[in-house]
């Protein structure tokens, strides 16, 4: 009866403790997601399920400096490595980086073109859009951002570099009160505030390594950074007769106290981190004058200031006496002037009709046109042309005052080989363009440079070689989204309209978005 009891208020079944969840806490990355061990649910591990990568063949290198065959295998790859791998360039890692053997100057950047393979200095178009990231120059001034001090040094053929992030003097938009100077530091460039001599509180005396007295510390101090000099207590109270340098101390050096006498020395000469750069007579650039006046001190001899600005800023630009026709821009490229044509213009529509009969986009696409064919074509007339020209094709150019097309017949000697679309290499742009015109062809530059060789021939009409073969892009995972092609055909997307353009080796562009048929009916 006792037992019964006991057991009265008890509950009929037994629940044993839940086992501990092992995802719980379990941080997975990269699109991962933590799955319990069937056999011990106290054990989680990271698990990717991404669906599988396409089959297109468009390799990048990695940052782990492995080549993958597209981006969602890099995507995978840092998926199940759990670490994080970065695209560093389109093309496998075995493909040299162009721009390694060019050196940009005056203002041009290296630029690699869409296939990897070759590298322009190009000057850049503009600066709309990029966010405020303030730099100082090499020429002693701010600039907005890097693409601003580009295009000021491109625009003056002014040889400027990136010197620093940042305002030139760290102080600048730093509150100076009436009673506390900013200095930057030189090592770190960060502000640093100190008081005014005049505006250290009463303290005791003190003889400072210079053989002078101070009211306080905190004068000693302030007084040194006014004279870009760094001193330090020696003892307390007025300095004696003797604390003193018996001799002029010449070439900027600073008395130093110490034992047994004093000694003149350029050690306390302390320069701060403001960049206004001069040039020095002996050919040296100076951050600031402070650093000129420590260099005199060490050398022991005078270095006059030869002008404020870094020596090198009126090195006149290799381009100076170089003239470039047809719109091509001078860049100076390995140190060597060379006439770029622009590669791409910005996407901002304002059509224009040029002297050859033909409309273009805007003037930058103009000028690029007549660059490439280096032909002179200037505005005829802001707005498309009339209908009389409208139907050139093949590379034909518009014969404004007879309303006929007419095609080019020769080009100037150039070496700039470009390939072909139907993987022929030719000697300039130019030479393709009058080829597809003789021949009623359609020809296009696939790349810059000579045509690369696949096995025994030259992948053309945008295949790759793939294993020594060529083959025309894959689409397999590419997005619906529909395209009317020139062929009057609606492809699922650009992918699918380039591959039937590769497969049928013929030209077709997209005319249009969306369905050909879609304004039937309506």
């Amino acid at each position: 009866e006792a037992h019964k009891s006991l057991v009265a208020d008890k509950p009929p079944h037994f629940t044993p403790a839940q086992p501990p969840d092992g995802c719980r806490g379990m941080l997975c990355g990269f699109g991962a997601m933590c799955e319990r061990d069937p056999t011990d649910p106290a054990k989680g591990e990271c698990v990717c399920k991404r669906a599988e990568c396409p089959s297109l063949v468009a390799p990048v290198c990695g940052s782990d400096s492995s080549t993958y065959s597209n981006e969602c295998e890099l995507e995978k790859a840092q998926c199940n490595t759990q670490r994080r791998i970065k695209v560093l360039r389109k093309g496998p890692c075995s493909l040299k980086d162009p721009c390694t053997d060019v050196t940009c100057s005056y203002g041009s950047t290296c630029v690699q073109s869409s296939d990897g393979l070759s590298a322009k200095c190009m000057c850049p178009l503009g600066c709309d859009g990029k966010p405020v990231q303030t730099v100082c120059g090499s020429d002693g001034k701010d600039y907005r951002n890097e693409c601003e001090l580009h295009q000021h040094a491109c625009k003056n053929q002014k040889n400027i570099r990136v010197q620093y992030q940042g305002h030139c003097d760290p102080c600048k938009d730093m509150r100076n009160s009436l009673n506390t100077i900013c200095r930057a530091e030189a090592s770190t460039r960060q502000p640093q505030f100190f008081s005014l001599p005049e505006s250290c509180p009463p303290a005791d005396e003190l003889c400072a390594s210079n053989g002078q007295t101070y009211k306080s510390e905190c004068a000693m101090t302030a007084s040194g950074i006014q004279k870009d000099v760094k001193l330090r207590r020696v003892h307390a109270g007025r300095c004696r007769s003797k604390e003193d340098c018996t001799e002029k101390c010449l070439f900027n050096s600073v008395c130093v106290v110490e034992e047994p006498g004093s000694r003149c020395s350029c050690d306390p000469i302390d320069c701060g981190g403001a960049y206004k750069p001069l040039c020095g007579k002996d050919g040296r650039t100076y951050n600031n004058d402070c650093w000129r006046r420590k260099a005199e001190c060490l050398s022991r001899s005078p270095i006059p200031v030869g002008h404020q600005g870094p020596c090198d800023l009126h090195v006149p630009s290799p381009c100076v006496n170089k003239v470039c026709d047809y719109g091509a821009l001078c860049v100076v490229k390995n140190a060597e002037p060379v006439c770029e044509c622009l590669e791409a213009c910005p996407q901002t529509p304002d059509p224009v009709c040029g002297s050859d009969g033909q409309t273009y986009g805007s003037p930058c696409e103009m000028r690029a046109m007549g660059c490439a064919l280096q032909k002179a074509i200037h505005i005829q007339h802001r707005g498309p042309c009339d209908e009389a020209c409208a139907n050139c094709s093949f590379g034909a150019i518009c014969d404004a005052q007879s309303g006929q097309c007419v095609c080019p017949s020769e080009c100037i000697e150039s070496h700039q080989p470009v390939c072909g679309s139907d993987g022929a290499t030719y000697n300039s742009e130019c030479e393709l363009h009058v080829r597809a015109c003789k021949e009623q062809a359609d020809l296009r530059v696939v790349s810059q440079g000579e045509c690369r060789t696949c096995g025994d021939t030259v992948c053309a009409w945008g295949a790759r070689c793939v294993e020594n073969k060529c083959e025309c892009q894959q689409c397999a995972g590419e997005a619906f989204s529909p395209v009317c092609g020139s062929d009057g055909n609606t492809y699922d997307n650009e992918c699918e309209l380039r591959r039937s353009s590769c497969i049928q080796k013929k030209k077709i562009d997209a005319a249009k978005p969306g369905s050909c048929d879609e304004d039937c009916g309506s």
